[in-house]
Protein backbone atom coordinates (compact mmCIF):
# COMPACT_ATOMS: atom_id res chain seq x y z
CA UNK A 1 0.00 0.00 0.00
CA UNK A 2 1.30 3.35 -0.75
CA UNK A 3 1.33 6.21 1.16
CA UNK A 4 -2.18 7.93 1.40
CA UNK A 5 -2.99 11.26 0.42
CA UNK A 6 -3.83 13.86 3.06
CA UNK A 7 -6.13 17.03 2.12
CA UNK A 8 -6.58 19.32 4.76
CA UNK A 9 -8.14 22.14 3.11
CA UNK A 10 -11.77 22.60 1.04
CA UNK A 11 -9.39 23.65 -2.24
CA UNK A 12 -8.33 19.82 -2.16
CA UNK A 13 -11.40 18.29 -0.77
CA UNK A 14 -13.13 19.39 -3.62
CA UNK A 15 -10.81 17.73 -5.81
CA UNK A 16 -11.83 14.29 -4.44
CA UNK A 17 -15.66 15.41 -4.51
CA UNK A 18 -14.64 15.58 -8.69
CA UNK A 19 -13.52 11.92 -8.87
CA UNK A 20 -16.47 10.98 -6.41
CA UNK A 21 -19.03 12.52 -8.92
CA UNK A 22 -17.90 9.68 -11.49
CA UNK A 23 -17.29 7.18 -9.57
CA UNK A 24 -19.08 3.74 -9.12
CA UNK A 25 -18.29 3.08 -6.02
CA UNK A 26 -15.71 3.96 -3.08
CA UNK A 27 -14.82 2.92 0.22
CA UNK A 28 -14.89 4.82 2.85
CA UNK A 29 -14.20 4.48 6.98
CA UNK A 30 -13.66 6.95 9.91
CA UNK A 31 -11.99 7.13 13.20
CA UNK A 32 -13.15 8.45 16.34
CA UNK A 33 -13.18 8.87 19.84
CA UNK A 34 -15.80 9.19 22.40
CA UNK A 35 -14.50 8.75 25.77
CA UNK A 36 -14.84 12.72 26.61
CA UNK A 37 -17.91 13.30 24.80
CA UNK A 38 -21.59 12.31 23.78
CA UNK A 39 -21.33 12.02 20.40
CA UNK A 40 -18.67 10.50 18.67
CA UNK A 41 -15.62 12.90 18.36
CA UNK A 42 -14.27 13.02 14.59
CA UNK A 43 -10.65 12.70 14.15
CA UNK A 44 -10.20 11.52 10.71
CA UNK A 45 -12.38 10.12 7.39
CA UNK A 46 -10.48 7.91 4.87
CA UNK A 47 -11.95 7.37 1.34
CA UNK A 48 -10.33 5.19 -1.47
CA UNK A 49 -11.35 5.79 -4.98
CA UNK A 50 -10.61 3.10 -7.44
CA UNK A 51 -7.58 1.96 -4.78
CA UNK A 52 -6.03 5.16 -4.49
CA UNK A 53 -6.54 6.14 -0.52
CA UNK A 54 -7.49 10.29 0.77
CA UNK A 55 -7.40 10.92 4.13
CA UNK A 56 -9.50 13.94 4.98
CA UNK A 57 -9.14 15.62 7.95
CA UNK A 58 -12.40 16.82 9.38
CA UNK A 59 -11.02 19.73 11.84
CA UNK A 60 -10.60 21.27 8.96
CA UNK A 61 -13.13 20.87 6.14
CA UNK A 62 -16.54 21.40 5.77
CA UNK A 63 -17.77 17.72 5.17
CA UNK A 64 -21.03 18.58 4.58
CA UNK A 65 -20.55 18.76 0.90
CA UNK A 66 -20.31 15.03 1.03
CA UNK A 67 -24.17 14.69 1.56
CA UNK A 68 -24.30 15.18 -2.20
CA UNK A 69 -22.07 12.36 -3.23
CA UNK A 70 -24.29 10.37 -0.38
CA UNK A 71 -27.73 11.42 -2.06
CA UNK A 72 -26.35 10.01 -5.45
CA UNK A 73 -26.30 6.74 -6.73
CA UNK A 74 -22.70 6.00 -5.94
CA UNK A 75 -22.23 2.86 -3.55
CA UNK A 76 -19.96 3.43 -0.34
CA UNK A 77 -18.36 0.38 1.10
CA UNK A 78 -17.90 0.14 4.28
CA UNK A 79 -16.75 -2.77 7.17
CA UNK A 80 -19.45 -2.80 10.09
CA UNK A 81 -20.65 0.44 9.45
CA UNK A 82 -23.84 1.10 11.66
CA UNK A 83 -20.82 3.72 14.26
CA UNK A 84 -19.89 5.35 10.86
CA UNK A 85 -23.21 6.06 9.65
CA UNK A 86 -24.64 7.39 13.03
CA UNK A 87 -21.33 10.23 12.80
CA UNK A 88 -22.29 10.72 8.99
CA UNK A 89 -25.79 11.57 9.76
CA UNK A 90 -24.77 13.89 12.63
CA UNK A 91 -21.62 15.32 10.81
CA UNK A 92 -23.02 15.37 7.18
CA UNK A 93 -26.70 15.49 7.68
CA UNK A 94 -26.89 12.85 5.11
CA UNK A 95 -26.26 9.04 4.22
CA UNK A 96 -25.30 6.92 1.80
CA UNK A 97 -28.40 5.91 -0.29
CA UNK A 98 -26.90 2.55 -1.51
CA UNK A 99 -23.84 0.93 0.56
CA UNK A 100 -22.15 -2.34 0.54
CA UNK A 101 -20.91 -3.82 4.22
CA UNK A 102 -18.18 -5.72 3.72
CA UNK A 103 -18.72 -7.30 7.49
CA UNK A 104 -22.32 -8.49 6.58
CA UNK A 105 -21.34 -9.77 3.50
CA UNK A 106 -19.03 -12.44 4.62
CA UNK A 107 -21.44 -13.35 7.28
CA UNK A 108 -23.21 -14.95 4.86
CA UNK A 109 -20.70 -16.65 3.43
CA UNK A 110 -19.87 -18.42 6.87
CA UNK A 111 -17.51 -16.11 8.46
CA UNK A 112 -19.49 -15.18 11.26
CA UNK A 113 -19.23 -11.28 12.56
CA UNK A 114 -15.55 -10.72 11.40
CA UNK A 115 -13.17 -8.40 11.79
CA UNK A 116 -11.46 -6.57 8.68
CA UNK A 117 -8.44 -7.77 9.56
CA UNK A 118 -9.92 -11.96 9.72
CA UNK A 119 -11.53 -10.78 6.16
CA UNK A 120 -8.50 -9.14 4.68
CA UNK A 121 -6.31 -12.04 5.69
CA UNK A 122 -8.46 -14.74 4.53
CA UNK A 123 -9.67 -13.59 1.01
CA UNK A 124 -6.39 -11.39 -0.03
CA UNK A 125 -3.79 -12.87 1.90
CA UNK A 126 -2.71 -9.49 3.62
CA UNK A 127 -1.75 -8.64 7.48
CA UNK A 128 -3.19 -5.35 8.70
CA UNK A 129 -0.79 -3.42 11.52
CA UNK A 130 -3.40 -2.65 13.99
CA UNK A 131 -0.69 -1.21 16.24
CA UNK A 132 -2.59 2.12 16.29
CA UNK A 133 -5.60 0.82 16.88
CA UNK A 134 -6.02 3.39 20.00
CA UNK A 135 -4.19 6.52 18.30
CA UNK A 136 -5.10 9.73 19.74
CA UNK A 137 -7.36 10.64 16.51
CA UNK A 138 -7.72 14.48 17.98
CA UNK A 139 -3.96 15.24 18.00
CA UNK A 140 -2.05 17.34 15.42
CA UNK A 141 0.02 16.74 13.78
CA UNK A 142 -1.38 12.76 13.38
CA UNK A 143 1.90 10.70 13.03
CA UNK A 144 2.77 8.67 9.78
CA UNK A 145 2.33 5.65 11.95
CA UNK A 146 -1.68 6.71 12.48
CA UNK A 147 -1.87 7.56 9.09
CA UNK A 148 -1.36 4.34 7.67
CA UNK A 149 -3.04 2.36 10.02
CA UNK A 150 -6.59 4.20 8.98
CA UNK A 151 -5.25 4.09 5.59
CA UNK A 152 -4.97 -0.04 6.19
CA UNK A 153 -8.86 0.11 6.73
CA UNK A 154 -10.15 1.22 3.26
CA UNK A 155 -6.91 0.35 1.01
CA UNK A 156 -8.89 -2.94 0.40
CA UNK A 157 -12.56 -2.80 0.62
CA UNK A 158 -12.46 -2.67 -3.44
CA UNK A 159 -10.94 -5.87 -3.77
CA UNK A 160 -12.72 -7.44 -0.78
CA UNK A 161 -16.07 -6.05 -1.61
CA UNK A 162 -14.88 -7.77 -5.61
CA UNK A 163 -14.45 -11.33 -3.92
CA UNK A 164 -17.15 -11.39 -1.60
CA UNK A 165 -19.58 -9.96 -4.43
CA UNK A 166 -18.11 -13.18 -6.99
CA UNK A 167 -18.62 -15.41 -3.91
CA UNK A 168 -21.71 -14.63 -2.81
CA UNK A 169 -23.19 -14.66 -6.32
CA UNK A 170 -21.98 -18.49 -6.73
CA UNK A 171 -24.51 -19.17 -3.99
CA UNK A 172 -27.22 -16.94 -4.55
CA UNK A 173 -26.87 -15.07 -1.32
CA UNK A 174 -25.88 -11.76 -3.42
CA UNK A 175 -29.16 -10.32 -2.66
CA UNK A 176 -29.10 -11.55 1.23
CA UNK A 177 -26.31 -9.65 1.75
CA UNK A 178 -27.61 -6.54 -0.23
CA UNK A 179 -31.03 -6.51 2.34
CA UNK A 180 -29.26 -6.96 4.70
CA UNK A 181 -26.92 -3.74 4.69
CA UNK A 182 -30.05 -1.97 3.29
CA UNK A 183 -31.59 -2.89 6.43
CA UNK A 184 -28.78 -0.85 8.25
CA UNK A 185 -29.81 2.29 6.43
CA UNK A 186 -33.57 1.88 7.30
CA UNK A 187 -33.05 1.54 11.18
CA UNK A 188 -32.30 5.04 11.51
CA UNK A 189 -30.15 6.48 13.67
CA UNK A 190 -32.72 8.87 16.31
CA UNK A 191 -31.26 9.55 19.98
CA UNK A 192 -33.85 7.59 22.26
CA UNK A 193 -35.94 10.06 24.11
CA UNK A 194 -34.40 12.14 27.19
CA UNK A 195 -37.29 10.45 29.63
CA UNK A 196 -36.22 7.10 28.87
CA UNK A 197 -32.93 7.73 29.74
CA UNK A 198 -33.56 6.52 33.74
CA UNK A 199 -34.21 3.14 32.32
CA UNK A 200 -30.31 2.54 32.43
CA UNK A 201 -29.94 3.06 35.92
CA UNK A 202 -28.91 0.50 37.97
CA UNK A 203 -31.10 -0.20 40.44
CA UNK A 204 -34.05 1.20 38.58
CA UNK A 205 -36.44 -1.74 39.47
CA UNK A 206 -36.42 -1.04 43.97
CA UNK A 207 -37.70 2.38 42.72
CA UNK A 208 -41.02 3.57 44.22
CA UNK A 209 -42.80 5.90 42.41
CA UNK A 210 -42.72 9.46 43.80
CA UNK A 211 -38.86 8.14 43.82
CA UNK A 212 -38.85 6.90 39.74
CA UNK A 213 -40.92 10.30 38.50
CA UNK A 214 -37.45 12.05 40.42
CA UNK A 215 -35.07 9.64 38.80
CA UNK A 216 -36.97 10.43 35.20
CA UNK A 217 -36.90 14.30 36.06
CA UNK A 218 -33.32 14.06 36.90
CA UNK A 219 -31.82 11.58 34.18
CA UNK A 220 -33.99 13.78 31.43
CA UNK A 221 -32.41 16.66 33.31
CA UNK A 222 -28.82 15.88 32.86
CA UNK A 223 -29.26 13.71 29.52
CA UNK A 224 -30.48 17.00 27.56
CA UNK A 225 -27.58 18.55 29.48
CA UNK A 226 -24.73 16.16 28.18
CA UNK A 227 -26.14 16.57 24.88
CA UNK A 228 -26.45 20.22 24.51
CA UNK A 229 -22.40 20.62 26.47
CA UNK A 230 -21.43 17.20 24.18
CA UNK A 231 -20.26 15.45 27.84
CA UNK A 232 -20.74 12.03 29.31
CA UNK A 233 -23.75 12.31 31.22
CA UNK A 234 -21.99 10.98 34.40
CA UNK A 235 -19.68 14.29 34.63
CA UNK A 236 -22.96 16.18 34.70
CA UNK A 237 -24.47 14.24 37.35
CA UNK A 238 -23.31 10.55 38.62
CA UNK A 239 -25.72 7.61 38.62
CA UNK A 240 -25.31 7.22 43.02
CA UNK A 241 -25.71 11.22 43.38
CA UNK A 242 -28.87 10.62 41.16
CA UNK A 243 -30.30 7.84 43.02
CA UNK A 244 -29.76 9.27 45.81
CA UNK A 245 -31.64 12.00 45.41
CA UNK A 246 -34.65 10.21 43.60
CA UNK A 247 -35.00 8.02 47.25
CA UNK A 248 -34.06 10.88 49.65
CA UNK A 249 -35.07 14.04 47.64
CA UNK A 250 -32.59 17.14 49.60
CA UNK A 251 -34.91 19.99 50.10
CA UNK A 252 -32.26 22.63 50.25
CA UNK A 253 -29.14 23.44 49.60
CA UNK A 254 -27.77 22.17 53.09
CA UNK A 255 -28.92 18.49 52.38
CA UNK A 256 -26.93 18.32 49.15
CA UNK A 257 -24.14 18.37 51.79
CA UNK A 258 -24.95 14.47 52.68
CA UNK A 259 -25.34 13.50 49.10
CA UNK A 260 -23.17 10.96 47.84
CA UNK A 261 -21.47 11.03 44.51
CA UNK A 262 -22.52 14.88 44.04
CA UNK A 263 -19.80 17.01 42.68
CA UNK A 264 -18.88 19.78 44.61
CA UNK A 265 -19.61 22.16 41.63
CA UNK A 266 -23.18 20.82 42.46
CA UNK A 267 -23.28 21.47 46.28
CA UNK A 268 -23.87 25.30 46.02
CA UNK A 269 -24.28 28.35 43.71
CA UNK A 270 -25.87 27.92 40.87
CA UNK A 271 -25.21 24.46 40.03
CA UNK A 272 -26.82 23.77 43.78
CA UNK A 273 -29.66 25.77 43.23
CA UNK A 274 -30.17 23.97 39.29
CA UNK A 275 -30.24 20.67 41.22
CA UNK A 276 -32.62 21.55 43.50
CA UNK A 277 -35.15 22.77 40.55
CA UNK A 278 -34.80 19.61 38.78
CA UNK A 279 -35.41 17.96 41.80
CA UNK A 280 -38.35 20.25 42.37
CA UNK A 281 -39.92 19.47 38.96
CA UNK A 282 -39.56 15.26 39.80
CA UNK A 283 -41.53 15.89 43.05
CA UNK A 284 -44.21 17.78 40.50
CA UNK A 285 -44.52 15.17 38.13
CA UNK A 286 -47.75 14.21 37.36
CA UNK A 287 -48.99 10.16 37.86
CA UNK A 288 -49.38 10.04 34.06
CA UNK A 289 -46.25 11.36 32.75
CA UNK A 290 -43.91 8.74 34.14
CA UNK A 291 -42.73 6.86 31.25
CA UNK A 292 -42.31 3.39 31.93
CA UNK A 293 -40.73 1.02 29.73
CA UNK A 294 -43.23 -1.26 27.86
CA UNK A 295 -44.25 -4.43 28.95
CA UNK A 296 -41.95 -6.82 26.92
CA UNK A 297 -43.85 -8.43 24.21
CA UNK A 298 -42.79 -12.08 25.12
CA UNK A 299 -44.72 -11.84 28.19
CA UNK A 300 -47.84 -12.62 25.88
CA UNK A 301 -46.32 -15.37 24.60
CA UNK A 302 -45.72 -19.27 25.97
CA UNK A 303 -41.87 -19.39 27.16
CA UNK A 304 -41.91 -22.65 25.64
CA UNK A 305 -43.46 -21.58 21.84
CA UNK A 306 -40.39 -18.90 21.86
CA UNK A 307 -37.79 -21.51 23.39
CA UNK A 308 -38.97 -23.77 20.28
CA UNK A 309 -38.96 -21.62 17.69
CA UNK A 310 -35.10 -20.17 19.33
CA UNK A 311 -33.44 -24.01 18.48
CA UNK A 312 -35.30 -24.18 15.05
CA UNK A 313 -34.01 -20.41 14.27
CA UNK A 314 -30.39 -21.67 15.44
CA UNK A 315 -30.57 -25.04 13.46
CA UNK A 316 -31.72 -23.26 10.19
CA UNK A 317 -28.61 -20.67 10.63
CA UNK A 318 -26.64 -23.86 11.26
CA UNK A 319 -28.36 -25.51 8.08
CA UNK A 320 -27.09 -21.98 5.79
CA UNK A 321 -23.55 -21.66 7.30
CA UNK A 322 -24.44 -18.32 8.52
CA UNK A 323 -24.11 -16.63 11.95
CA UNK A 324 -27.75 -16.90 13.83
CA UNK A 325 -28.05 -13.22 15.18
CA UNK A 326 -27.94 -12.09 11.43
CA UNK A 327 -31.02 -14.68 10.52
CA UNK A 328 -32.90 -13.76 13.59
CA UNK A 329 -31.77 -12.43 17.49
CA UNK A 330 -34.67 -13.35 20.03
CA UNK A 331 -36.12 -10.19 20.24
CA UNK A 332 -36.48 -10.95 16.42
CA UNK A 333 -38.43 -13.89 16.79
CA UNK A 334 -40.68 -12.20 19.50
CA UNK A 335 -41.74 -9.77 17.26
CA UNK A 336 -42.83 -12.22 14.60
CA UNK A 337 -44.66 -14.34 17.04
CA UNK A 338 -46.39 -11.51 18.27
CA UNK A 339 -50.07 -10.23 16.84
CA UNK A 340 -49.26 -8.30 14.87
CA UNK A 341 -46.32 -9.70 13.32
CA UNK A 342 -43.57 -7.37 13.11
CA UNK A 343 -39.55 -6.93 12.25
CA UNK A 344 -37.42 -8.50 9.76
CA UNK A 345 -38.79 -11.68 9.86
CA UNK A 346 -41.84 -10.78 8.04
CA UNK A 347 -40.47 -10.31 4.65
CA UNK A 348 -37.14 -10.86 2.54
CA UNK A 349 -35.02 -13.70 2.91
CA UNK A 350 -35.23 -14.10 6.16
CA UNK A 351 -39.14 -15.00 6.27
CA UNK A 352 -38.12 -17.25 3.34
CA UNK A 353 -35.59 -19.18 5.48
CA UNK A 354 -37.18 -19.27 8.61
CA UNK A 355 -40.42 -16.70 9.24
CA UNK A 356 -42.48 -19.31 6.94
CA UNK A 357 -41.69 -21.92 9.14
CA UNK A 358 -41.97 -20.32 12.31
CA UNK A 359 -45.50 -19.00 11.12
CA UNK A 360 -46.38 -23.02 10.60
CA UNK A 361 -45.01 -23.81 14.33
CA UNK A 362 -47.05 -20.87 15.77
CA UNK A 363 -50.42 -22.06 14.03
CA UNK A 364 -49.54 -25.79 14.63
CA UNK A 365 -49.08 -27.41 10.74
CA UNK A 366 -45.58 -28.09 12.29
CA UNK A 367 -43.61 -30.02 14.88
CA UNK A 368 -39.70 -30.19 15.01
CA UNK A 369 -38.40 -34.05 15.47
CA UNK A 370 -34.88 -34.50 16.32
CA UNK A 371 -33.25 -36.63 13.31
CA UNK A 372 -29.77 -37.75 12.00
CA UNK A 373 -28.31 -35.21 15.00
CA UNK A 374 -30.15 -32.26 14.25
CA UNK A 375 -33.60 -30.76 14.49
CA UNK A 376 -36.22 -31.50 11.47
CA UNK A 377 -39.19 -29.97 10.78
CA UNK A 378 -42.47 -32.29 10.09
CA UNK A 379 -45.85 -31.17 8.76
CA UNK A 380 -48.83 -31.69 10.68
CA UNK A 381 -52.18 -32.88 9.44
Amino acid sequence: MKNPKLIETDAEFEELLERLRHAERFAIDTEFSRENTYFPSLGLVQIAVDRDVTLVDPLGIDLRALGEIFRGDTEAILHAGTQDLEIFEREIGALPRRIFDTQLAAAFLGDGIASLGKLVQKYLSVQLDKGSQLADWSRRPLPPRALQYAASDVAYLEDLREILVERLSERGRLEWALEASEGVLRKGFDLAPAEEAWWKLKGRSRLRPRAAKIAQTLAASREARARALNIPPKRVLSDLALLAMAESPPEGIDDLAHIRGLDGGRRRGSGAEEILDWVRRGRALPDDALVLPKDRPEEALPSALIALCQSWAAQRASDESIDHSLLATRSDIVAFLSTPRRGKLTEGFRYELLGRDLEAIQEGRAAIAFEGEKLKLIPVG
